[in-house]
């Protein structure tokens, strides 16, 4: 069976505002490499490449405004392209690596937002030694300009340098050195967490910038960092909660990982209650961001080939009565970040709430059952609204309270509450009759506040 490349390519999905993907998939090939090595430290250095046609900007001989990006090279010392390694990569969507979650298809992604990839590759084969080049290009045959010899013995060395970043990609791409190297890190954030992964250097000569990742991840990401396990309707998952700087980015997510990879991402905002962005810190000091990581065999089975998308139904869909759906993961993943976050969240949680209870008591007594009888609800009110938002808040949570309230009315005329004995019925209809005066009472407060406020205006 023949593969047109160029077809191929044309339908694989790559969107421009992912255009590091590419160089991500380059840089856990060199993991991988490196793996399969095992001789000695392995160690990748990343080089950025700017255009410099329009030259740099400079003060006092220090560039201030870079040009765009148009390539990068990935260096590792792993086992390079050997007869084997050279054949899965000629073969579309090759089954070599699936059992670390290679899909065969990620050097599509290379073409996909630049122009070609140059590869070159010394390695040990049958105890001698050999250097092979190639270019990867979109092109009939996809493989171009290829050579092989024997060389006197080396370092084992590949050198991958994508090729002139296409345009809608160069756009939304990060500028600096540093936002590269964070998302390289959040993306492969499982092989920082774990400490798993080689020595990474992130090198930009024109912003005369080098980063070791694995350092700029402990020292300047990391706050803090657990492990905990978490079973949804019978799948098992691990969840690696990390707290990292706000610094570094503006909003708690969960992340969906296959095979140690981000896949997916949801933010947090309005899932967990009282979560405020950026977190104090534990010791009060500094500000925080939460990223959770959800990784499993499940994970692994269901993600896309372009490991951009997982295979799950979605709570709109109808599943089977047991399958698992996107509804009850982020459910169970919502919750294990919610328990993890519990230190930061509970003193919000009593200062908002302290900060509900004054100002029910000085300004709006009409919402004093609900501070009564539903003050877990309560905690759905985000933190630090001001008066005018507080207000609307809490007339939303009372129109509920009120629809609950008739229902309840309507069961208890109907079926006497559900319950047999006189006793019960009794406590059920006395409880009932509590919450109900109650109410009317603060609608009666709230009809005078609203009087005496259209008489002022």
């Amino acid at each position: 069976m023949e593969i047109d490349l160029r077809g191929r390519v044309n339908n694989t999905k790559l969107a421009v505002s992912n255009p590091l993907l590419p160089l991500f998939e380059a840089i856990i090939n060199s993991i991988h490499a490196i793996e399969e090595s095992a001789e000695g430290k392995g160690s990748i250095e990343v080089f950025v490449e700017r255009d410099k046609s329009q030259g740099l900007l400079e003060s006092d001989q220090t560039a201030i405004a870079l040009g765009p990006i148009e390539s990068f090279v990935i260096q590792d010392n792993g086992i390079g392209f050997t007869e084997e390694n050279f054949r899965a990569f000629k073969t579309s969507d090759t089954t070599k690596k699936v059992a670390k979650g290679g899909k065969g298809v990620g050097r599509l992604l290379w073409l996909k937002a630049f122009e070609k990839a140059e590869i070159e590759s010394t390695f040990v084969e049958s105890g001698r030694f050999w250097r092979r080049s190639f270019e990867f290009a979109f092109t009939e045959r996809g493989i171009e300009k290829q050579s092989k010899k024997e060389i006197e013995e080396v370092p084992l060395s590949t050198s991958v340098r994508l090729v002139g970043l296409r345009s809608e990609y160069e756009k939304p791409c990060p500028k600096t050195a540093a936002t590269i190297a964070r998302r390289i890190i959040e993306h492969c954030l499982e092989y920082f967490a774990l400490d798993s992964c080689p020595k990474i250097t992130l090198i930009d000569e024109d912003a005369d910038t080098r980063i070791d990742l694995k350092r700029f991840f402990s020292s300047e990401m990391r706050v803090q960092s657990h492990t905990s396990k978490i079973k949804i309707k019978e799948k098992n998952f691990r969840v690696h909660h990390v707290l990292v700087n706000s610094a570094q980015d503006g909003q708690h997510r969960i992340f969906f990982c296959a095979h140690q990879r981000a896949v997916r991402s949801d933010p947090l905002v309005g899932k967990i209650p009282n979560l405020v962005t950026p977190l104090r810190g534990e010791d009060g000091e500094g500000s925080v961001i939460y990223s959770g990581y959800i990784s499993g065999k499940y994970l692994d089975e269901t993600v896309n080939t372009e490991r951009t998308a997982f295979h799950i139904h979605d709570q709109f869909e109808l599943p089977l009565v047991d399958e698992l759906t996107w509804r009850d993961l982020i459910d169970g993943s919502v919750a294990a970040a919610g328990e993890f976050l519990s230190p930061y969240t509970e003193p919000i949680r009593r200062s908002n709430e302290e900060r509900i209870r004054e100002y029910v008591q000085k300004e709006a007594p009409q919402y004093r059952p609900l501070v009564k009888h539903r003050k877990e609800w309560l905690d759905e009110i985000p933190a630090n609204l001001p008066d005018d938002k507080l207000d609307i808040e809490l007339y939303k949570i009372d129109q509920r309270y009120a629809t609950e309230l008739r229902e309840k009315a309507t069961k208890l005329q109907a079926s006497n509450g559900g319950v047999q004995s006189l006793e019960d019925s009794r406590l059920v209809f006395e409880k009932f009759i509590e919450e109900w005066n109650e109410h009317g009472m603060a609608k009666l407060a709230r009809y005078v506040a609203h009087r005496k406020a259209t008489l002022n205006f």
